[in-house]
């Protein structure tokens, strides 16, 4: 007869138990905030796509109306003579963003059903009905003489100094209203190094509500001086896109700002606000943005 052997089986210790789930966690903490950051970046280069593929709706809309950028009326004649008509009314009410938006839903319930204007680090809540707008195009101001201010040498925006022409703009109340103003793509000099539009989530200053919204012209611009100071007002308009975000926004540095830009070729770029102002005065601390990627006429 054969007799087998008992074998027994040694249960772990409780020390070995420790070193294991001490291993675990090391791993956890080790993988997690890589994990992290590769979902933040997923969602930069989200936030990219999506100002990229409203470029693409800037250039269908450049096709019908002369290669000029869409601009905005303060009060628009045939919405009330109270209402704003926008450079995103403008794309959704002719479906070149998708949407077909009727006079009536322009301005007072603005929607974006292919969620293509808000980028998911933004996640302020709107200050009204209206969906967010976390982009805007890039301010365009002349002075007296119809020059671009060193402050505001961008693609669409205003001219308050010029004489109000009915014929020209039908969409507007009458005297006294800015006159909006946009240029050509034709008439930029380096298409491929200047910002046409990029973010601005358009906190209040309490970062509790959003007034960047669709269909509003609160925030529907971005300008170069915001994007260049840090502390409290770079923090409202690009704390979704801090590096070393700790909680404390407030403390970073222009470097630690990188919103995504659309430049006026149509390629995006993900930058330090800083990096923009090279070969201007505003390298050097003034608000003179000639010369820089700010400027549509380099």
């Amino acid at each position: 007869m054969k007799h087998h052997a008992l074998t027994s089986r040694r249960a772990f210790t409780l020390i070995e138990l420790l070193v294991v789930i001490s291993i675990i966690a090391l791993l956890i903490g080790i993988l997690l905030p890589a994990l992290g950051q590769a979902r933040r970046t997923a969602q930069v280069l989200l936030c990219g796509t999506k100002l990229q593929q409203i470029g693409r709706a800037y250039a269908v809309y450049q096709n019908d109306f002369d290669s000029f950028y869409p601009t905005q009326v303060y009060r628009a004649s045939r919405l009330g003579g109270n209402r704003e008509l926008t450079w995103d009314d403008l794309l959704g009410e002719n479906q070149y963003d998708a949407r077909s938006i009727t006079d009536g839903e322009l301005n007072f319930s603005s929607f974006d059903p292919n969620d293509i204007y808000q980028c998911p680090l933004d996640d302020i809540p709107q200050a009204f009905g209206n969906d967010r707008r976390t982009y805007g195009l890039s301010f365009l101001s002349l002075n007296n003489n119809g020059q671009r201010r060193q402050q505001f040498p961008g693609l669409s925006g205003w001219n308050r100094n010029s004489v109000f022409n009915g014929a020209q703009f039908p969409d507007m109340v009458g005297p006294g209203d800015p006159v909006p103003i946009s240029r050509r793509v034709e008439d930029v000099t380096q298409t491929s190094n200047t910002i046409a539009a990029g973010e601005n989530r358009g906190a209040d200053p309490t970062f509790t509500t959003s007034n960047n919204l669709l269909g509003r012209r609160a925030s529907s611009d971005i300008r170069p001086f915001i994007h260049w100071s840090a502390g409290a007002d770079t923090s409202r308009f690009l704390g979704h896109h801090a590096e070393g975000d700790n909680g404390n926004i407030l403390g970073l540095s222009q470097q630690e700002y990188r919103p995504n830009y659309l430049y006026a070729d149509g390629h995006v770029e993900n930058l330090s606000n800083k990096d923009t102002e090279e070969n201007s005065p505003a390298a050097t601390g003034t608000f003179d943005w000639i010369g820089s990627q700010w400027d549509s006429k380099q």
